[in-house]
């Protein structure tokens, strides 16, 4: 008698499991923009000027992958790690010191990632991480003129993925050759 009503409980218990409504999960933490990152308002126009020159190695390394082509890519994200080590993980002081060294690690540590890649596909995932960084650091440090934070929700495999850009218009990297076009601004950022 116990058994059977130990059995009837569990299968009660999982029979109200089943027919309960779904919980509704609140995704709104999970959005593809990162919080604002701290905006350094004393960053010297020298080191801006710097960073935007890193910024255009990174957009020519963005428009090779629109060409998918792997070597053109990396030509130009070696030119990106010359480019950024000609700043140096020194090269910012006062406020914004500390966080510029994180952000160049950061960098260098993606880019090497990106360079070692043994074919479009992994080099284009590596891209992506180093684009969040970038758009981290355009945000933090400020660039010369306007730069667009793009993103698309269907690049690698519906991961979704991030890039910036020099122009408004969607031109994106991950799927140049089945959706050159998918994808949206999610930021404008301007010095």
């Amino acid at each position: 008698m116990e058994k059977s009503i130990l059995a009837y409980t569990i299968s009660l218990l999982f029979i109200l499991l089943l027919v309960q409504p779904a919980v509704a999960q609140d995704h709104s933490e999970h959005n593809h923009e990162s919080e604002n990152p701290e905006r350094f308002e004393d960053v010297p126009e020298e080191f801006r000027a710097h960073l935007t020159q890193v910024v255009e190695t990174y957009l020519n390394g963005k428009d090779a992958f629109l060409k998918s082509d792997l070597d053109a890519s990396r030509s130009e994200f070696k030119n990106f790690k010359n480019t950024l080590e000609d700043i140096g993980q020194h090269g910012l002081s006062g406020d914004g010191h500390i966080a510029w060294m994180e952000s160049y690690n950061q960098l260098t540590e993606q880019v090497s990632v990106l360079l070692n890649s043994e074919d479009i596909e992994s080099s284009r995932v590596a891209f992506r991480s180093l684009s969040d960084e970038l758009a981290e650091a355009v945000k933090k440090f400020g660039v010369e003129g306007v730069v667009y934070h793009q993103y698309c929700p269907m690049a690698l495999d519906s991961d979704g993925a991030n890039w910036l850009s020099q122009n408004e218009q969607i031109q994106n990297p991950y799927t140049p050759e089945t959706m050159p076009g998918c994808g949206q601004v999610i930021e404008r950022i301007e010095s």
